[in-house]
Order: C-alpha cells, then sequence, then structure tokens
C-alpha cells in the first residue's frame, strides 16, 4: 500500500525547508560582521547546519508520520547498473546543455557560453586547509546524502499518490534545482533531478543516485584542486 502525504503538507515541507535555506544565506553577512569570520567559513558552516538541520528534521518527521526506511529507499537496487546509467545520463545531460548553448550561440543568442559557468564554486584554493577539508566533505558526502534523501527519498515518494510517476519526477527535479539558487543551472540540474528520481523508481532503491551524486561532486572537486 502506497503512503498517502496530503499534497498540502508536502509543500509546506519543501517550502519551510527552501525558506530556512534562504535565511541561513542572509545570516552570512551578519556573521561575517560580528565574528570577524570570512564570508567563505561562515557560507560553509551555515550550510552544513542546514544539511544536518534537514536531516534532523526528516529523522523526526519519519517517525511522526510512521515512513519506514523503504519509503525513503534505504534497501539494496535490483541491479546496480543504474548507478552507472545515473552517472553517465548526468554527464550526458551537461554534455547536451553545452552543445546547445553553442548551438544557440551560433544562431545569435548572444553571450549563451558566457553567461553558463555552471555551478559557481564559493571558494577557492587558498582557503584554509582546515576549511577546504570541511567544505569537500560538505560536497562530497553530506550534501549527496542529504539531497538524495530530501528530493528522491521523501518529495518524489510523497508525490507518487497524487501524480504520475514523470511528473513526479520532474516536479523532484524542479525543485531540486531552485535549491541551489543558481539560475545558470537550473535547466540541467532539474533534468539529472528528474534523472536521478527515475533511476530511485527503476532500481528500486534510494542508494544508486546517491553514489551517482557523491560520484559527480566528487569528481568535480578533483578537476577543481587539479585545475
Amino acid at each position: 500500500m502506497m503512503t498517502y502525504i496530503p499534497l498540502k503538507e508536502i509543500a509546506l515541507v519543501i517550502f519551510s525547508l527552501f525558506l530556512y535555506m534562504i535565511l541561513l544565506a542572509i545570516l552570512v553577512i551578519p556573521i561575517e560582521s560580528l565574528f570577524g569570520i570570512s564570508p567563505t567559513f561562515s557560507a560553509a558552516i551555515l550550510g552544513v547546519a542546514w544539511q544536518i538541520s534537514v536531516l534532523l528534521f526528516l529523522f523526526k518527521y519519519s517517525i511522526k508520520k510512521n515512513l519506514s526506511y523503504n519509503f525513503f529507499g534505504f534497501s539494496l537496487p535490483n541491479s546496480w547498473k543504474y548507478y552507472f546509467i545515473a552517472l553517465f545520463g548526468s554527464y550526458l545531460i551537461f554534455i547536451l546543455y553545452g552543445l546547445l548553448l553553442y548551438v544557440l550561440e551560433f544562431f545569435g543568442v548572444t553571450n549563451a557560453i558566457e553567461n553558463y559557468s555552471g555551478q559557481e564554486l564559493p571558494f577557492s584554493k587558498n582557503e584554509n586547509v582546515i576549511l577546504l577539508v570541511f567544505i569537500t566533505l560538505s560536497i562530497t558526502i553530506y550534501a549527496p546524502v542529504i539531497e538524495e534523501i530530501l528530493f528522491r527519498g521523501y518529495l518524489f515518494k510523497a508525490l507518487l499518490p497524487h501524480f504520475p510517476i514523470q511528473v513526479s519526477a520532474l516536479i523532484s527535479g524542479v525543485s531540486f534545482s531552485l535549491f541551489h539558487l543558481q539560475l545558470t543551472v537550473l535547466v540541467p540540474f532539474m533534468l539529472v533531478g528528474w534523472l536521478f528520481a527515475n533511476t530511485r523508481i527503476k532500481s528500486g532503491s534510494l542508494l544508486p543516485s546517491i553514489f551517482a551524486h557523491a560520484s559527480i561532486n566528487s569528481l568535480s572537486m578533483m578537476y577543481f584542486f587539479a585545475s
């Protein structure tokens, strides 16, 4: 039997977490002024604070709603091939989106390439070593796990009684993209979110999308440090 969560409640959960993230982002400047720490460090601290808060909230929420581990997709996948489909499918999306921008620029849509810089990392390699380790762990481990639990574990699954699978996957993808607060990655991240939702439904597990997400972020960090 499919677990039913009212649509208004789903919207309230996601919107509340989004507003909470915006509030933390606004607090970066006051914290920098009050404590004399760099905006990068304060942003990193607040980012991890949001991730931990989301995890704790979903844990308490799951107990209150009696949501099982299976609801969130914590089970072994029926095949690990979906990890590779999610991983290479994501890079295919990025490549095709980049080619689309080149085509748009060729036909006169000016600065299409210049306006797309991908997801910008709010720090440089000149940061404190401890801070870089802290941020790297956040990007490569905490973010993939928590974002997948929130968007594919909770949101996508909760939407299924209300909408068809692909509509639910698309809503999950749009939400995932909007939470990154960067318009330049809205379309590719939306498509990657849609792909990850389909990965969950096809594999019967959240694990392939978590590992694919972590792999993409880890490879991006490796490229960042190597460049």
